[in-house]
């Protein structure tokens, strides 16, 4: 179980200014520090390998992904509400950021390097204003199944993208309709020495994954890399390596592009800073909730946005929360983020005395790592889960998963947030309703379709409507009751409205209303409500006297049952 102090919701760590910098290191304990110190070691070996495969999949030399690293691990940790959040390089938002630049690069290696760095830096911006408009109800844009969809898409394009580095192809995607088409049409010059060496890689990491799935997977499968390449020279026989990587701390540079390059990448800045909060949201919560503690939806609009910003300053690019990098810092005894500063100074180690060897890693081993990768992000319980729920949440996942294959990635979170919306409106267009009849044996009631057994009440319609009565839908509502006194046996007296369910009325389902309540009085038809919300019948009485729109309101539906019964229905 853990501390109090851990699961304390008002503690200092998620209370005042966002500008404060660090501020659970007023809380922090000498005790945490081994454990830490453990974590961030432990995270550290998933981190290294995982980064320079990001960094190589962005279309940037492998090593700017421990650039971008460096930068976000660093500034996360002092506006972060996340104890165990780990931020970097991960592989949607990598795989977006070269889709974004990649055409706007022309093939200029340094233009490339500073659009991407130009980006990370807006992202970090879009983030920070999110969090000064306190923006963090934006995670309901994206529903859970259009989420599936798009990260399940997003793995395909992952996977897709690392096939030529996977079997050493060199193809122009520009002659070919598909990746895949390039790759497989040109299998023929494939380089023999990468693709066993790919291929092996995928192999010992799925292995590791069934037999010790707590190893550190991605580290031991580039140890073997770089050993097996040292041992045998296979860059000499023939196998593609990572090759030079310059060692040192980051040189900012900013040459190559102009103030409209800048203007350019605003709206893919603002795609990318919602894609990296909602997925980063989803892990912190999760690994919060686990943990015990509190977290501040809003605030981690300013740790991410730092951490965007810090990534570029260190000429990264874009980077969210990674999920196994924070699952695994948390299982492994993390207390703080402090074991994430940890990180960062084996970060340094590793670019000022470790390159080295990173040098002579095969590039196929990076593209295996990335499409394992790929393989872990698609949701296939998700979606098993969404077909035995509720097929339309699994037709939204299928058609965004197809989006952002079809289409891209950038393209795939418009259409995810299209998606969530025109379910939004679908839900307002056509709530549920249902009529109610009487459980047997007891005083409540409940949908007929539900209790087929139910008691009805003879001459009594009560009618159910689930959601908000506006201009869209109120249509609905009067339609249905309408069919229902038509079809009534014996003939309709009055109509019960159970309004518990509407939660507001506008100014056009007002008017319908009240209009349909003095037709149904000419046919002899009398209106109640019953269990209106008190905000709901202000709003009618702002717009109409009560009894215009009711004969009566009922607290209960077996009130208005009961009034029924005793002719006393709509008397006041």
């Amino acid at each position: 179980m853990a501390e109090d102090k851990q699961t304390d919701p008002d503690e200092k760590g998620t209370r005042g200014s966002p500008w404060r910098p660090a501020p659970w290191l007023a809380d922090y304990e000498r005790s945490w520090l081994r454990t830490d110190v453990i974590a961030g070691i432990t995270v550290w070996a998933l981190l290294v390998p995982q980064a320079l495969a990001y960094g190589q999949l962005t279309g940037l030399p492998p090593v700017h992904g421990l650039y971008a690293a460096l930068g976000a691990l660093a500034l996360y940790a002092l506006y972060g509400t996340s104890r165990h959040l780990n931020v970097g390089p991960e592989a949607t938002v990598a795989t977006l950021v070269a889709t974004i630049v990649t055409p706007l690069a022309m093939g200029d290696p340094e233009r490339y390097l500073t659009l991407a760095v130009i980006l990370a830096l807006l992202t970090g911006v879009m983030l920070a204003f999110g969090g000064i408009l306190k923006l963090g109800a934006v995670t309901r844009l994206l529903s859970t199944p259009v989420l599936i969809g798009y990260i399940t898409g997003s793995a395909i394009v992952i996977i897709i993208g690392q096939l030529d580095d996977l079997f050493g192809i060199e193809v122009s995607v520009e002659q070919y309709h598909t990746k895949v088409g390039a790759v497989m049409q040109n299998l023929g010059e494939m380089n023999s020495w990468d693709a066993a060496i790919g291929l092996v890689t995928i192999a010992v990491l799925l292995a590791l994954r069934v037999f010790a799935p707590k190893a550190p997977s991605y580290l031991i499968a580039v140890v073997l890399a770089i050993g097996a390449t040292a041992i045998f020279g296979l860059d000499a026989e023939g196998a593609t390596v990572v090759g030079e990587i310059e060692g040192g701390l980051p040189t900012p540079t900013f040459g190559g592009v102009d103030l409209f390059d800048v203007v350019g990448l605003a709206f893919p800045a603002l795609a990318i800073a919602l894609l990296a909060y909602v997925d980063s949201i989803a892990t912190v919560k999760a690994v919060a909730q686990k943990e015990g503690y509190e977290i501040d939806p809003n605030k981690e609009f300013f740790g991410l946005a730092a951490a965007n910003i810090g990534a570029g300053l260190a000429q990264g690019f874009s980077v969210n929360g990674s999920q196994s990098r924070s699952f695994t810092n948390a299982d492994s005894g993390a207390k703080s983020q402090a074991s994430n500063w940890v990180g960062v100074v084996l970060v340094l180690i590793t670019l000022l005395f470790l390159t080295r060897p990173f040098e002579i890693l095969p590039s196929a081993t990076l593209a295996g790592i990335v499409i394992v990768v790929g393989i872990g992000l698609v949701d296939v319980a998700g979606l098993r889960r969404l077909w035995r729920i509720k097929r339309s949440g699994f037709t939204y996942a299928i058609i965004t998963t197809i989006g952002v294959v079809w289409v891209g990635m950038l393209a795939g979170v418009f259409i995810a947030v299209m998606l969530s919306l025109f379910d939004v409106a679908r839900r307002a267009l056509k709530p549920s309703t249902a009529v109610l009849v009487r459980v047997p044996g007891t005083d409540r009631y409940a949908d007929q379709d539900s209790f087929p057994d139910g008691e009805g009440t003879p001459g009594l319609i009560i009618y159910r409507f689930d959601g908000p009565l506006m201009f869209a839908n109120v249509d609905i509502a009067i339609d249905e009751l309408e069919d229902l006194i038509k079809q009534a046996e014996p003939a309709a007296a009055a109509v019960l409205f159970d309004a518990e369910s509407v939660t507001d009325i506008d100014v056009t389902a007002l008017d319908a209303i009240a209009g349909y309540s003095a037709e149904l009085r000419e046919r002899g038809i009398a209106i109640g409500f019953a269990r209106a919300r008190s905000d709901v019948v202000k709003q009618i009485e702002r717009a109409y006297p009560l009894e215009d729109v009711t004969d009566a309101t009922y607290l209960e539906v077996d009130d208005g049952v009961e009034a029924f019964s005793k002719g006393s229905f709509g008397q006041r």
